[in-house]
């Protein structure tokens, strides 16, 4: 007898899992947005960062300095960049090279497309993370790609956890498949984690993607890996919890999703991807800096794209730690079957 209600709880853990599984694949608008906001908006930035260089001034590169020799020149040659003398009017980006790390210095007015200067150098063998592009007045040029790498794994994350998570599971509550399931000995921790593996196998798709693809434009560098992968896995982590706590009680697919949706374009602006942190005033980044989901697209930068996030890496794991524990004790104190409040 002992041994049979040992084996329950796994058999039912096992065969709602695979049920769950076949249920996420199954449903088409959950797939293709989980699915798609990944490539949306690496589409998007790129786009941006494309039509930006592509519309700025022609480049005429001086170079200052160089342990790279006549190489340098040869490449810049073969991506259709002239080299011209430091007194040439037309310059308009100075080229300082030493050992593996160059600057790349742009014209503060009128700057001029510079990304093909950036894959000389990567061509001659200088790791993208070790090019810094400034202006003559020592501002970092902006790099649309660069600069929202986190947070686009950040909210593609997010539209996992929330909408295809917290939705579906607010559907079979208004579907009354919830309440039925409610009427068996199953437990409420049971359950919420069979509903996990398929979306965390979705969640490591959607992480392999962004690293692939910052890892080919040389954003990454490979010894950051490990701890990249930890903060990546605990925020997915963290996000599940957040989205098993929002689908815990909401009765109102719909109206849920409604809600979701608008949080995932906020949650991206208020992270710094869209809108930099520094037009806010300093009291309103110190509390934007704590929301979770900016701890984690700060986190992940550190990273994934070499930026300085402000807080620690080990504080920002605390952190996200603490909220998926705190989400997940609420979320099994508040979970409910049936869509009817008791009264």
């Amino acid at each position: 007898m002992n041994k049979q209600l040992t084996i329950q709880p796994r058999s039912a853990l096992a065969e709602l899992t695979a049920t769950n599984t076949r249920e996420l694949v199954r449903d088409g608008k959950t797939m293709f947005f989980v699915l798609l906001f990944p490539l949306f908006f690496l589409g998007l930035f790129w786009f941006i960062g494309y039509s930006t260089d592509a519309d700025a001034a022609t480049p005429h590169v001086v170079v200052a300095e160089s342990t790279i020799g006549p190489e340098i020149n040869e490449s810049l040659e073969n991506q259709g960049i002239a080299t011209v003398p430091r007194n040439d009017p037309a310059a308009n980006i100075l080229l300082t090279i030493d050992g593996e790390h160059a600057t790349v210095t742009l014209a503060a007015t009128d700057q001029p497309s510079w990304s093909k200067t950036v894959q000389a150098l990567r061509d001659v063998g200088i790791p993208r993370t070790a090019i810094d592009v400034v202006t003559t007045e020592g501002i970092t040029a902006m790099d649309p790609l660069r600069t929202s790498m986190a947070s686009i794994l950040m909210v593609s994350f997010l539209s996992l956890a929330f909408l295809g998570t917290a939705v579906p599971l607010v559907s079979l509550r208004g579907q009354g498949t919830l309440r039925l399931l409610g009427t068996t000995p199953l437990k409420r921790s049971v359950f919420v984690l069979s509903q996990s593996p398929a979306r965390f196998g979705l969640g490591l798709f959607q992480m392999i993607l962004v690293i692939s693809v910052t890892f080919y434009l040389g954003y990454l560098d490979i010894a950051h890996l490990p701890r990249l992968i930890v903060t990546a896995l605990l925020g997915l982590i963290m996000l599940f919890s957040l989205g098993f706590l929002i689908g815990s009680r909401a009765r109102n697919a719909e109206a849920t999703t409604t809600v979701v949706s608008l949080l995932l374009p906020v949650a991206l602006m208020l992270s710094g991807a869209v809108i930099p942190m520094q037009v806010f005033p300093e009291s309103v980044v110190r509390v934007l800096e704590w929301l979770p989901t900016t701890v984690l697209a700060n986190s992940l930068s550190t990273d994934l794209v070499g930026s300085d996030s402000g807080l620690s890496i080990g504080v920002s794991w605390a952190a996200m730690a603490a909220v998926a524990i705190v989400a997940a004790m609420i979320t099994t104190k508040i979970f409910r079957w049936d869509s009817v409040i008791k009264k």
